[in-house]
């Protein structure tokens, strides 16, 4: 997805300067928990305590002179400690063929309470690293945010980077499977892009219909695919079954439906409603799937799962 809201972060400064960024990359909450259990076959016990800081979600900004990196984990984040605390690699080339198993620079293996290291690695597929420069850094809560100058690495329009705590230590990339939390799992990446792209339009997708599914900040109407709100990435479908809530702008603007009369609710500073009564007094019709989808046409939609592919 081609990033948006790209501009200049004061990293200092309120976390609410991210919320028009995007896109937002997630990981899976809840996947740093210790675990200690015996082997199902044998007198072994397996122990991993290695579970710290949980990532949730990533962002990341950029202007001509700087990039700007978000990382968000589900409590507060722990204080800094050891090489792979809270770890920024980036492949700058999004070539698995170059560098240490394609990740060219590391960022935040060591850091002095205000900047952290930017190393890169030297060679091919070795745990052999060059300091190169370094990042400005500020962890606030759950929240840590790098600011880098892009004279400091060699960047272009598209890269890919991970998150990594808790996890590689010695240059052993298996430890990023069973050590700690990275974000994206395992050994893939997130890929961060200036380089326009186009979202196909799956076929399934009627002029009438307008598609959403629960905690994305995106929905399908009209044939495009179009943000709940272009000034924040809170701006998602939230609820369960046909109580659900919307911004009440996309709900006049793009559904169409007056919203005079119900009741509001504020958040993120984004006035929502529950809508679903005005829709249906429209005329227009709600079909809920079990997987999260919300679909607003003219008509309910009988086959539920051939939306599943919208998504």
């Amino acid at each position: 997805e081609t990033a948006f809201g790209q501009w200049a972060i004061d990293i200092h400064g309120s976390v609410g300067q991210w919320y028009a960024v995007g896109p937002e990359y997630r990981d899976y909450e809840g996947d740093t928990a210790h675990r200690d259990h015996f082997s199902y076959v044998g007198d072994f016990r397996y122990i991993n305590t290695s579970g710290r800081n949980d990532f949730v979600t990533a962002k990341v900004s950029s202007d001509a002179e700087n990039l700007y990196f978000f990382a968000e984990c589900a409590a507060d984040i722990t204080a800094a400690e050891g090489t792979n605390w809270m770890n920024l690699f980036i492949d700058a080339d999004c070539n698995g063929e170059t560098g240490w198993d394609g990740y060219d620079y590391l960022i935040n293996r060591s850091r002095d309470g205000k900047n952290v290291s930017v190393e890169k690695f030297v060679g091919k597929d070795t745990w052999e690293l060059e300091t190169v420069g370094q990042g400005e850094y500020n962890l606030r809560g759950n929240v840590l945010q790098i600011k880098i100058a892009r004279s400091v690495m060699n960047l272009g329009d598209t890269f890919d980077f991970k998150w990594a705590d808790n996890s590689v230590v010695d240059g052993n990339i298996m430890h990023f499977l069973d050590q700690g939390d990275t974000a994206p799992n395992d050994r893939f990446n997130y890929r961060y892009t200036t380089v326009p792209t186009e979202v196909k339009t799956p076929e399934c997708l009627a002029e009438d219909m307008i598609v959403l599914k629960a905690g994305s900040y995106y929905a399908f109407a009209g044939g495009k695919q179009v943000r709940l709100d272009a000034s924040s990435t809170k701006a998602t479908l939230m609820g369960r079954g046909n109580e659900f809530y919307l911004p009440r702008a996309f709900v006049e603007e793009v559904i169409g439906v007056s919203c005079d009369g119900l009741e509001t609710y504020d958040h993120y500073g984004i006035t929502y409603v529950m809508p679903a009564e005005a829709i249906a007094a429209a005329g227009k019709a709600i079909t809920v799937s079990g997987d999260g989808l919300v679909v607003i046409s003219s008509a309910a939609v009988e086959d539920k799962d051939v939306l599943t592919t919208l998504y």
